[in-house]
This record gives structure tokens, sequence and C-alpha cells, in this order.
């Protein structure tokens, strides 16, 4: 773990730079060997955990002080998927703090270091006592490295489907919640892609996700997944919401090429 200051793509990435390794797994990839892509934000979600259970502003800290991190945004870019057994580098790293938002980077490389994965990230800070939003505190700042004078990472919002050309209907089961008691974060994403043609997934690639979470879903809820499907040439764009109790819960981009 290092303090850093580097020029990425464009973006200057502050604070502390955080990395693990990691193996894909058999139970990670689908009949063609290649890495779910919900399981791409699992990994991503567990090493913030480990880079936040360090620095004493994990789970435990955090409910120490009555907060809790809320996940509202992804912006991720897959150059290349991950495969069985493959031999993984992940990096994480807080890029500002704004307010009400967090922000935070992460990236996957092969064990020969190709980058083979790319994503950007927003997070809230909410006080489950008072109920509502609060500023990321002060004492964060200092274990993550940052000043304040960052300048915040630049996420689009997805857009939402205008018509709907596929829709499926689920129930969040006691294996989709998490330890906030709803749906895990990576489940909205493995919904969507349940909605989308067996036939694009089997000849395409997916390279762009964008996701905005709006609303949780508890356990034993039922919830609809509404999917619209653009062919662009030799792109596939899908668009999807997920509504339950007729409010939006997620809006999601996901582009196959």
């Amino acid at each position: 773990m290092v303090f850093i200051l580097l020029l990425k793509e464009g973006i200057w990435l502050y604070g502390v730079a955080f990395e693990k390794d990691y193996v894909v797994s058999y139970y990670d990839v689908d009949y063609k060997k290649r890495v779910f892509p919900n399981r791409i934000i699992d990994y991503f979600q567990d090493i913030a955990l480990c880079q936040s259970n360090q620095l004493e502003t994990g789970i435990d800290s955090l409910n120490d002080a009555n907060l809790t991190w809320i996940l509202y945004q992804w912006d991720i870019d897959i150059y290349k998927y991950p495969m069985l057994n493959q031999k993984l580098k992940l990096r994480t790293e807080p890029n500002a703090f704004k307010k009400f938002n967090a922000f935070r980077t992460f990236e996957i490389y092969s064990e020969s270091g190709e980058k083979v994965a790319n994503g950007y990230s927003k997070w809230l800070v909410f006080d489950y006592k008072k109920g509502h939003l609060v500023k990321v505190p002060s004492w964060i700042f200092q274990r993550y490295g940052i000043h304040g004078n960052e300048e915040p990472l630049n996420i689009e919002e997805p857009n939402e489907p205008e018509r709907e050309d596929f829709k499926k209907n689920f129930t969040v089961r006691y294996s989709d919640i998490d330890t906030n008691n709803h749906a895990n974060n990576s489940k909205y994403i493995e919904w969507a892609i349940e909605t989308i043609p067996l036939e694009i997934i089997d000849h395409h690639i997916l390279k762009k996700l964008k996701v905005t979470y709006k609303n949780q879903i508890k356990y034993d809820e039922e919830f609809t997944v509404i999917t619209e499907i653009t062919h662009n040439e030799e792109k596939v764009l899908c668009r999807h919401k997920i509504i339950n109790n007729e409010k939006i819960s997620c809006i999601l981009e996901t582009m196959w090429v």
C-alpha cells in the first residue's frame, strides 16, 4: 500500500493505492470459461472492503459510527475477459471525496501486466440512525490520504430503456442479500444480463457496463427487469431498468461487441 499521485488516462489519481492477487475460480466463470461480468464487480467490492478494513474504514468501523457505505454508480470497461484459472492483480485507490460523494478507481491486470478491465465508481455515506446521507467525515479523508481539493471522476449516467423488448420477473433470494440486508450490488448486473438472449451473449463480448442504483431491494421482494436491445452494425446496446414496487431500483447499460 503506497501513497501515489499519477496521471492515468488523462485523470489525476490521488490517495492510497491498494493491490491484491486473485485467481479466477470455477464458480466465477460461464460455459465458455469466461468470468461472469457480475463477478468482476464482486472482485471490485472485495478489494475495496479489504483496503477499507486495513484503514479501519470498513463495515465494523463504520458501524461503530452508525454509518455505512452505499454504492451509487459504476462505469466499467472490459478490454479482455479474465478466464478460468487465470491469475489476476487488482488495484484500487480512492480518487476524491466531495461532500456526500466518494470516488474510487479499480484496475485488473493479467499475470503478464496486461490491463484487462478498468472501473470507476461513486459511493455515498449513509447514517442509518439519522436515516439520511451525510458528508464524508474528516477522519475518513485522513485515513485514505485524501485532502479535499482533488478533481472527482466524471461518471456518465446510463440511459433508461424507451421500449420493452424483453422482460423478466424475479424474487430476491437469501443468497442474494448482503450485510446491509438488501440485494448485493453485483446481483443487479446478473439479473439484467438474464434478460438478454443467449445468442447475443454467445456471439458477443461485454465491453462496457454503466450502472446507477436508485432504490434498494430487500429479501423476498419481487421485481421486474425491462430491457431494450438495439443492434448497431457489430455492436449491441442493451438498456435495462429494474422496477420494484413501482419504483426504479436500478438503471443499467451494457454494450456488447
